[in-house]
């Protein structure tokens, strides 16, 4: 419980600081909703520690970079966004296809007629609830079930990342699903 707490600290210490409880982390399937750009390789995995509402207010966060390397930036504050995201395929594996499967996310929430869809990367994505379960999985288990032919490893360079946000998400979960196997 202990390096869990610590863990939690290191990864969000504006909520280890500022607030007495901290915020949980929350997942959402992304999928494109344009037919012409949506691949296998969609949807996104967004976890997130702030509702998706206030994402679009959390681009105006400090930027890192200015004090570290940009190089530096990139793998140290990762955790400190207030969303990130993985691509994979099908929901089954991790895909990494550029050696970074962890990624900053922005996006916007846009209320429509009937719907409610995320704006990001210039393309319009259903937004689905994913569950804890799902997502433990997913970290837990990268490569998938599938048998897939791939150019990098599913979680290579971020692997302690991934075991964290597992750890914090096992943590949050139901007892049922604590304690998974890395």
């Amino acid at each position: 419980m202990r390096l869990k707490t610590i863990l939690t600290m290191l990864m969000f210490p504006a909520f280890a600081l500022g607030q007495s409880q901290r915020e949980p982390l929350t997942a959402y399937w992304l999928n494109d909703l344009d037919l012409k750009t949506a691949t296998m390789y969609d949807p996104l995995l967004v976890i997130t520690c702030v509702p998706l509402e206030q994402l679009e207010a959390t681009a105006n966060l400090p930027d890192f970079r200015k004090h570290v390397g940009e190089s530096q930036a990139a793998f140290s504050y990762i955790l400190d966004q207030p969303a990130i995201f993985l691509e994979t395929n099908e929901r089954d594996s991790i895909w990494n296809q550029d050696r970074r499967p962890v990624k900053p996310f922005t996006g916007k929430l846009v209320k429509e007629e009937n719907s409610v869809t995320m704006i990001a990367y210039g393309r319009r994505y259903k937004i689905t609830s994913a569950s804890t379960a799902d997502v433990i999985r997913l970290l837990r288990r990268p490569e998938g079930t599938k048998p897939l032919h791939r150019l990098h490893s599913p979680i290579g360079g971020a692997e302690r990342t991934v075991h964290a946000i597992a750890l914090i998400l096992e943590d949050q979960a139901e007892p049922s699903l604590k304690g998974g196997s890395p």
